[in-house]
């Protein structure tokens, strides 16, 4: 199995020695310099001696950090599925209701969305060139990450039918995650106004004067969400929590 490519282990964690920190940084170019050929050329037109030289890094010594271009793609994919789930799960534990949760998520999902376009193009494209584990991998995750997204529309802004909200939480995903597809998007700011709204409005919420970055909202008044000093309609204040995490 890959290593994911970002560690998103909460906490403080062991320095690194100047050697380490040296190798850890050109793994981390090396990243980068993939994320945006493959992005640009698909998997099959980018060589590992690309990424190499992309990244400044000689041919022989990128098999140092990856065996194949397999594992950077691996890499790339394995690491930001398992990064949105604990991120997920994290939003969902640290929300004091489950109506701030669902706006916690949207936040969540946008900060990826708008941060890294080029991972959102990469998946649909070339997530079928994964060795079969690595998909495995990723298609498991996923499904976990979805399933915060189930539990907390269920508690914050339910149908009544677990089947509906699991279609619900589908549809606001791939909605946030169109925006690489957004002809002459906008600045980040006013696309993440439009899309939050979007995504609150399929969930049956209505929101406005709304902003919310950083996994905050500030400033947002919202119709059908109970929230602490925002406008409240049609949820009792006393509702259930999100529960744990599956994972």
């Amino acid at each position: 199995m890959t290593e994911p490519a970002v560690s998103s282990t909460p906490g403080p964690q062991p320095a690194l020695t100047p050697r380490q920190q040296l190798k850890a940084d050109r793994r981390e170019a090396l990243l980068a310099a993939a994320k945006h050929l493959i992005a640009k050329h698909g998997y099959l037109g980018v060589r590992l001696e690309d990424i190499g030289g992309a990244a400044g890094v000689s041919g022989p010594a990128v098999y140092r950090h990856f065996a194949s271009k397999d594992a950077v793609l691996a890499a790339l994919l394995v690491g930001i599925s398992h990064t949105l789930r604990d991120g997920g799960q994290r939003v969902r534990q640290s929300a004091p209701s489950p109506s701030q949760a669902l706006l916690a998520l949207v936040a969540w999902q946008l900060d990826f969305a708008l941060t890294e376009p080029e991972l959102i193009l990469i998946y649909d494209r070339d997530r079928f060139h994964l060795p079969p584990e690595d998909l495995q991998d990723v298609r498991r995750t996923q499904r976990a990450y979805v399933e915060i997204w189930v539990e907390v529309i269920s508690a914050a802004a339910p149908s009544g039918r677990v089947e509906v909200d699991r279609t619900r939480a589908h549809a606001v995903i791939g909605l946030i995650n169109s925006t690489p597809r957004i002809p002459g998007t906008s600045d980040p700011g006013q696309t993440r106004e439009v899309l939050t709204r979007m995504a609150l409005g399929a969930l049956g919420l209505e929101a406005r004067g709304h902003e919310a970055r950083g996994h905050e909202t500030r400033g947002l008044e919202t119709r059908g969400l109970e929230t602490r000093g925002l406008e409240t309609r049609g949820l009792d204040p006393g509702g259930p929590r999100a529960g744990r995490p599956r994972r």
